[in-house]
């Protein structure tokens, strides 16, 4: 069978054969490129750390919770203190009436 080509048609064939070499080789480069970017978007944050999320006893501030609750508590002394002032040193509570009150003689 090869017997009967000629040096033409070998010719024309080893011109289609280069072509389809050189399209193969075009495509294996745009293969190689797709998957390089395929690899690449698929490993993108593939190695990721994520800060863990703090409990309520990691969330708490120490130092901001005491000089809330100093704060708080030099308020309240004011308040009271302020609120004694404004009724002329009565406390809240009843009078006194051991001073007016008679002493008892003890009986033997």
């Amino acid at each position: 069978m090869w017997q009967d080509t000629t040096d033409a048609q070998r010719q024309h064939a080893d011109k289609l054969a280069e072509e389809i070499r050189e399209k193969m080789e075009e495509i294996v480069d745009q293969i190689v490129v797709l998957d390089n970017t395929y690899t690449l978007e698929k490993t993108r944050n593939y190695i990721t750390f994520e800060k863990k999320k703090p409990s309520l006893i990691d969330r708490i501030h120490y130092k901001r919770v005491a000089l809330i609750t100093l704060i708080a508590l030099l308020a309240a002394y004011c308040f009271c203190a302020l609120r004694k002032k404004m009724k002329g040193g009565q406390t809240a509570g009843p009078q006194e009436e051991t001073a007016a009150a008679p002493e008892r003689e003890e009986v033997r």
